[in-house]
């Protein structure tokens, strides 16, 4: 929303204070769609952070040193490789109780 200070500097609308106010709109309009992409970005910050600690708390149950991981991992491909595993022993589950 444009601020009450803004619509009383502009006054009246004509063709001078429409440009005025388009410029306004303008940047009210960038500025969302900044705050939204860093709202987005944020998000996907604390799911990160959030999963990083539960890997953590998790290898500390596990008794698993982080000295023993390795250290040059393919993520991308570990994260195939679960996720693929993980929907076939879903699968296996559903069909077993069948």
């Amino acid at each position: 929303a444009i601020p009450i200070k803004i619509w009383n500097k502009l006054g009246v609308l004509d063709e001078t204070s429409r440009s005025v106010l388009a410029e306004y709109v303008e940047l009210l309009e960038e500025l969302t769609i900044k705050q939204n992409k860093h709202q987005i970005s944020l998000d996907a910050y604390e799911d990160v952070e959030s999963n990083f600690l539960t890997y953590k708390d998790q290898a500390k149950l596990a008794k698993i040193s982080n000295q023993s991981m390795p250290k040059n991992v393919d993520w991308d491909k570990l994260l195939l490789l679960i996720t693929s595993t993980k929907d076939e022993a879903v699968k296996a589950k559903k069909y077993y109780k069948k």
